[in-house]
């Protein structure tokens, strides 16, 4: 007794099916290399900070801690610190990975600037730094909660990097797009790194101040799910230009 032949469709339906499953696979397999790969490079860079720390804290507890023991104190502060911030980002990166459309509604980006930077200010301060805010009139756009984390990301570096006794200007304006510019007189950012500080995992070369590089990424990727866009430019006499522009809300 003879099988019949099978369908020619039939034959193409399976097929599209097989390479589709394949598919699948190999992009949860991608997956999951990258959390591999995030969770290798997030317990080196966050094991070091807590190390410090605690090496700190036994000298205290020893009675072996020889001069002022502020500076100790300090140190310690500024490793637990990095570590929170580590964890901070990392949480904040994890949740954005699954999230295809945020939501959101109509809201001043004006008063989102004004309230983080009155947050922050007081970081300035130590550092004799001036932050100013100019333009924050009425800026509209369509955005979710996560906006807040790209204003706070920017100003936030802003301060970290640029030098003591110097200024941060942040403006804003507003037509068919909306465009925040934070501008700093900080190192700057070669020509040849510009793109790459927004990928995960990737920054400036090692120096007095690192970080596991999750910060512009968190704001690319947020930028990104509002239908904007975010660069770098040069600060003409020294520094950086962070611009982010947003579709202005109808």
């Amino acid at each position: 007794m003879s099988s019949e032949a099978e369908h020619p469709a039939a034959v193409t339906s399976r097929s599209d099916a097989e390479r589709a499953l394949q598919e699948h696979v190999a992009s949860v397999e991608a997956s999951n290399r990258c959390h591999q790969l995030f969770a290798d490079i997030l317990s080196h860079d966050l094991m070091n900070p807590v190390w410090i720390a605690e090496n700190y804290l036994r000298l205290v507890m020893d009675g072996g801690v020889p001069g002022d023991k502020r500076a100790f104190f300090d140190a310690m502060r500024g490793s637990l610190a990095k570590a929170r911030g580590i964890l901070a980002d990392a949480r904040t990166y994890l949740k954005l990975q699954d999230l295809a459309a945020p939501g959101g509604e109509n809201v001043d980006l004006g008063q989102i600037v004004e309230a983080v930077a009155k947050s922050l200010r007081p970081l300035g301060d130590e550092k004799g730094q001036t932050l100013t805010v100019s333009g924050a009139g009425s800026a509209m756009i369509f955005a979710s909660p996560l906006v807040k984390e790209v204003v706070s990301q920017l100003i936030s570096n802003a301060l970290k990097f640029a030098p003591p006794d110097s200024a941060i200007e942040v403006s804003l304006s507003s037509g068919r797009r909306v465009r925040l510019e934070v501008r700093d007189r900080g190192p700057g950012v070669p020509e040849e790194c510009r793109e790459r500080i927004f990928k995960r995992f990737e920054g400036m070369e090692k120096g007095p101040i690192t970080g596991v590089g999750l910060g512009l990424a968190i704001v690319r990727r947020i930028v990104d799910l509002h239908g904007g866009r975010v660069w770098v430019e040069e600060n003409p006499g020294g520094g950086s230009i962070f611009i982010v522009e947003f579709p202005a809300a109808d």
